[in-house]
């Protein structure tokens, strides 16, 4: 996922480059929000009933049958974090 947000930033800054005949300097906020505060921990999904809210990557996913809370997802998002820096 690195990889092609990389790819992505590169890509915008030829395009602005291209468009403008200015050099670019290339910025971006790689780790991103990856837990999400809500105002209700539930909410109600058409087909599934009441389920957990999304929280964020960093707590559980954004599919309904992927929203319980895993503590493993911290612990991946913290790896990911450092191998990023």
């Amino acid at each position: 996922r690195l990889e092609a947000q990389l790819k992505v930033l590169v890509q915008m800054g030829a395009i602005i480059t291209e468009a403008t005949g200015t050099p670019t300097v290339r910025i971006a906020r790689i780790a991103g929000q990856y837990g999400k505060p809500r105002s209700k921990p539930t909410e109600t999904v058409e087909g599934y009933g009441e389920i957990m809210s999304f929280k964020g990557d960093n707590i559980n996913g954004y599919e309904p049958t992927e929203r319980k809370w895993d503590p493993k997802r911290l612990l991946e998002g913290y790896f990911h974090s450092a191998a990023t820096l």
